[in-house]
């Protein structure tokens, strides 16, 4: 797993490796310019599609913590983005 950052978001995630269908929990802490409402992109980088995106409100909260459930095998990443809304399968 790899993690990144958009904006200043930062992303933590659990060492080692992801089962398929057994969710991770991904932790997530803002800077105060972060916007409080973010997606974080599952992107499989061996498909080269995104898998997904957790929509995230953070409300108030500068760091918190979201499940995330990989639906097949592969090398993923997870990048926070500024853009919620959820997609599935589309290819980049």
């Amino acid at each position: 797993m790899t993690s990144s950052a958009a904006e200043c978001i930062e992303i933590k995630l659990p060492q080692g490796s992801a089962t398929v269908s057994v969710p991770i929990t991904v932790t997530w802490s803002l800077a105060s310019t972060d916007p409080t409402a973010f997606g974080l992109m599952e992107k499989n980088i061996n498909l080269n599609i995104i898998a997904s995106v957790a929509p995230v409100d953070a409300g108030s909260e500068f760091s918190g913590a979201t499940a995330l459930t990989f639906d097949n095998e592969g090398q993923f990443v997870i990048q926070g983005i500024t853009q919620p809304s959820s997609v599935t399968n589309i290819s980049k």
